[in-house]
């Protein structure tokens, strides 16, 4: 029987003897970031309403797993989507932030200390006024995958967080309205979106 990457990181996460958490935050400056949206054009931060509306304007209605099935359902999942093929992250100093946080972020979930984390794009969502995403798993997109890793744009918003949930423990993050922030966690978690307040996360 073949054991993936993801079924032995969840077995580790599950041992007593872990030193690590479930999940993690990390702020850093939003000026390390350049991005890029087609039929946007570069993307200012941080987010403005007006520029939140051109990035729905090229986005479709997120999706969602349910065993076998991918569905549209809004009662489940609302938020809008735009795929990793539209969008361009760079900047100068995107490189080395992106790989100290990966460092940060290994260190944080106990992984050891040879392991050599990735980030790969799989979707850039956008909240408005109201929308959220019911509690799920997130489902595994690689045999590779360790975890998923939420980059939060700056953003004028009230309301709105990102709730992770491991063993009967939770922690919550709400966006920086001008930082960029980082959030990992482990295939064993569960997550959820809170509704957001009037603005825009």
């Amino acid at each position: 029987m073949v054991v993936t990457p993801r079924e032995r990181l969840a077995a580790l996460l599950g041992g007593v003897e872990t030193g690590g958490t479930f999940s993690a935050r990390l702020e850093a400056p939003a000026v390390g970031l350049g991005l890029e949206v087609a039929g946007v054009g570069p993307v200012r931060l941080p987010l403005r309403a007006t520029q939140v509306n051109r990035l729905i304007s090229v986005a479709r209605p997120a999706l969602f797993g349910k065993g076998e099935e991918t569905l549209s359902d809004t009662s489940v999942r609302d938020t809008w989507q735009i795929g990793p093929d539209q969008i361009s992250l760079a900047g100068p100093a995107w490189p080395s932030l992106l790989s100290g946080a990966l460092e940060h972020f290994r260190d944080a979930l106990g992984l050891p200390s040879a392991t050599r984390l990735r980030a790969e794009p799989h979707a850039m969502l956008v909240y408005g006024k109201g929308q959220f995403f019911l509690p799920h798993q997130d489902s595994e997109k690689d045999d590779a995958m360790v975890g998923t890793l939420v980059l939060s744009l700056p953003s004028a918003h009230t309301g709105g967080e990102l709730v992770v949930e491991h063993a009967g423990q939770e922690c919550a993050y709400r966006g920086s309205k001008t930082d960029l922030t980082l959030s990992p966690s482990t295939p064993t978690a569960g997550t959820r979106s809170r509704r957001c307040e009037p603005g825009t996360a």
